[in-house]
């Protein structure tokens, strides 16, 4: 089985909504302490998550396509000399 990122987020995604979820269990039964770190956690992790993502397509984004354009117009050139 192949790891995508598509599968990675929707584990983060499932992971996050535990989290609030036991955090607003937490602030619901009078724990007010742990409630409110639980949720800040998963609103800290939520943001580190967006920006890696982000950081993450903005660096690998245009390697992909210099890599996508050498790749088309290498293959170009190989039918042009061929011929």
């Amino acid at each position: 089985m192949k790891s995508t990122p598509l599968t990675w987020f929707s584990v983060f995604i499932h992971l996050l909504g535990l989290s609030i979820t036991i955090s607003i269990t937490e602030l619901a039964t009078g724990n007010m302490i742990s409630g409110t770190t639980r949720i800040f956690s998963a609103i800290i992790t939520t943001l580190q998550l967006g920006f890696g993502m982000t950081l993450g397509t903005m660096i690998l984004l245009p390697v992909c396509e210099a890599a996508s354009y050498a790749r088309t117009h290498s293959h170009d050139e190989t039918h042009a000399h061929a011929g």
